[in-house]
């Protein structure tokens, strides 16, 4: 789910000068020329205000209501990439690691599902509306919904994470930048997503694609509970960042 955003200059085959050319230009412009695949659906957000990454201040999520939504579950299994398990174990795992950092800092945990079965079956709804009515009658103070992602090429990886309002655009950016920093995955960047848990909840929201389990060392990762662990630590860590930095605004 997502798209891959390839970092890099814009390069020119029809000549090698050409190509000599427009390199010199990118780093004179300090790589202002950037994503060459970049569009108005899936955009980077500036984080240059942000702390630095692991920067927090402890206990900043004491008192909040917190909505963590492990994708899919049941029979909806998500991504079965080539590593041993499928999405929904896996957010699953990263949910409860969350769930446990953050009730331990005092914050008050909501999760949308607790065990392998679709949220949808007991509301006698769909499961994103199961997932979204969940949210708005406990009046979260935020939502993060868990995914792994997958894509036709193997060789792409990397962290990314969505929100469709401006709430949510920088609740992302936070999560983003912790996600990265704790596992040492690439930075995909913060992108627009018009997803419905992202458009139907009334807090602010985000979606974060952990990871790609079409790509063969990722999917290994992403399947041990050390990595889980360092997904849900950066997860915390953006939350409490987040809630100390924007307290107020």
């Amino acid at each position: 789910m997502g798209l891959f955003r390839r970092r890099g200059g814009i390069y020119l085959r029809s000549s090698a000068l050409a190509s000599l050319l427009m390199v010199a230009l990118y780093f004179f412009t300090g790589g202002i020329l950037g994503n060459s695949e970049d569009d108005s659906s899936a955009r980077q957000a500036p984080s240059a205000e942000l702390s630095a990454p692991g920067s927090i201040t402890s206990g900043s999520v004491a008192g909040k209501t917190i909505v963590i939504d492990p994708g899919h579950g049941g029979g909806n299994p998500g991504t079965v990439g080539i590593g041993p398990e499928p999405e929904k174990d896996i957010v699953l795992d990263i949910a409860y690691n969350v769930k446990a950092m953050l009730e331990q800092a005092g914050a008050r945990v909501v999760m949308t599902r607790t065990g392998d079965y679709d949220p949808g079956l007991a509301a006698s709804t769909g499961q994103l509306t199961a997932r979204a009515r969940t949210a708005n009658a406990t009046g979260a103070d935020v939502f993060i919904s868990i995914h792994a992602n997958w894509n036709d090429n193997p060789r792409v990886r990397g962290v990314e994470t969505y929100h469709y309002t401006n709430s949510g655009q920088g609740l992302a950016r936070y999560l983003q930048r912790d996600v990265v920093a704790q596992t040492g995955f690439s930075d995909l960047g913060v992108k627009y997503g018009n997803f419905y848990v992202l458009r139907n909840t009334n807090m602010p929201a985000a979606l974060v694609e952990v990871g790609f389990l079409s790509n063969k060392q990722e999917a290994a990762l992403l399947a041990s509970p050390q990595y889980k662990e360092k997904v849900a630590r950066g997860i915390y860590y953006g939350l409490e960042r987040y809630f100390a930095e924007t307290a107020g605004r």
